[in-house]
């Protein structure tokens, strides 16, 4: 009795029947990551830009000479506000592409399913 590895289903290999990345060949999987690449990439730039926005106003209230505490909480205070309204932006960008990749993977199932037989009459032994 052989044990498989708990690893070895999950571990491409290079076979012809099975190839490493199939993603490549599926347009559904290149539809899908085309668009988790989109939504990674608002929700990236956006938290960079809150960070990069905090750190200003903490930079620029130090440099007027307020107390630590009020740099602090102007810094919270921009940071927060800055971030609702990227999280907003970022909503709507990611529904808007996931509504894109419906409707792509939705077009192409209407056509996966019109060359498909309608009934057992049409189909052939």
């Amino acid at each position: 009795m052989t044990v498989d590895p708990p690893l070895r289903g999950m571990m491409p290999s290079a076979s012809p029947g099975n190839p490493t990345h199939p993603e490549k060949d599926d347009p559904k999987a290149m539809i899908a990551n085309s668009a988790q690449r989109m939504i990674q990439f608002c929700t990236l730039l956006s938290e960079l830009i809150v960070l990069i926005v905090g750190g200003a106003v903490a930079v620029m209230s130090f440099m007027a000479g307020v107390e630590i505490w009020m740099a602090v909480l102007r810094s919270t205070v921009a940071m927060i506000s800055v971030g609702l309204i990227l999280w907003f932006v970022n909503f709507m960008i990611a529904r808007q592409v996931l509504e894109i990749a419906m409707n792509r993977l939705k077009d192409e199932f209407e056509r996966d399913q019109a060359d498909q037989p309608v009934s057992t009459y049409e189909r052939s032994a």
